[in-house]
């Protein structure tokens, strides 16, 4: 990990030497320099405050942090201040390295995210009651209402019936699942590594998202990206067997939950494109992977049913 935990850092935080850079997402990255000399990154992330779950999560984690009541295998990231402004929240926390796609082994890779998703249902976080699946499922009916160029692509429209369908279908059987927390918003730059010596452990950063859903919702961004690259199926295949024998479920059950959650958010995606304008090549090539987890959604709910 790239900074320090000390508590330290925050009271230089006031005294910024130099700003490095600001995204588009209200993620300023600050370079610090300590009494002693050294210098740690510390991220400052603007939460809107509207956003009133994200900054209660980081509130709690920040008294967890500074009451030094950390847990060495959460998958969170320590939160060392939040300060509360007119229009946001400012979240300040140490700079943590993206994993990449620098990955040696993609089985030892699936294990250690299904580790980290498995201790996350462990955190115990003041988190609202809220159902996620049926929140997606009627974001995906009001997006294809309100944007009239989705009702204009047969293709679009055909795949979401199916995916809505087959969601619609799969409910019964996903409330077998467990509920538990899931950070809902899983993808390469969000899945981060610290490093304590010899030790590893992966921290999940950007909880806007992050809220109580069925066991097995995390693993769609896996299974997104299995439907073209054989890594990523090695992957796939070796997170669902550690997840779901932690979580003591059926992994077919677990595997279906990723499908219905991987196709939700492909529809997601389409309708941006979509809506942007973008080329028929580009669209048709993500409606032809969520084609491909349709199917073996439906294969798996057909073996499901017959079991």
């Amino acid at each position: 990990m790239v900074g320090t935990d000390s508590t330290d850092t925050v009271a230089i935080a006031c005294e910024l030497q130099y700003i490095q850079g600001k995204g588009n997402l209200g993620i300023v990255l600050h370079t610090l320099r300590h009494p002693d000399g050294k210098t740690s990154l510390l991220v400052e992330k603007r939460v809107p405050n509207g956003n009133r779950q994200e900054i209660a999560v980081c509130l709690e984690l920040c008294r967890r942090t500074q009451a030094q009541a950390w847990s060495p295998a959460s998958p969170l990231p320590a939160v060392q201040k939040v300060v509360s402004c007119h229009s946001y929240t400012a979240v300040f926390m140490p700079h943590y390295a993206v994993i990449g796609r620098r990955r040696r082994k993609a089985g030892r890779y699936g294990c250690r995210l299904a580790k980290a998703l498995l201790n996350l249902d462990h955190c115990n976080l003041p988190l609202a009651p809220t159902n996620a699946t049926l929140q997606e499922l009627k974001e995906s009916f009001g997006f294809v209402l309100a944007r009239r160029r989705c009702l204009r692509h047969p293709g679009y429209m055909a795949i979401h019936a199916k995916t809505i369908g087959l969601c619609l279908k799969s409910l019964p059987l996903l409330r077998r699942l467990p509920v538990v927390i899931s950070h809902n918003d899983l993808h390469s730059k969000n899945v981060c590594l610290s490093r304590h010596g010899k030790h590893t452990r992966i921290i999940f950063i950007d909880l806007g998202m992050i809220a109580l859903n069925y066991a097995g919702a995390d693993l769609r961004h896996v299974l997104r990206k299995s439907t073209t690259k054989q890594y990523w199926k090695r992957v796939y295949t070796s997170a669902l067997k550690r997840y779901s024998e932690g979580m003591h479920c059926d992994p077919r059950l677990i595997s279906l939950a990723a499908h219905c959650y991987a196709l939700l958010r492909w529809l997601k995606s389409c309708r941006a494109d979509i809506e942007k304008g973008e080329t028929h090549q580009q669209i048709n090539a993500k409606l032809l992977q969520a084609t491909r987890l349709h199917q073996s959604g439906c294969l798996l709910l057909q073996e499901l049913r017959s079991s």
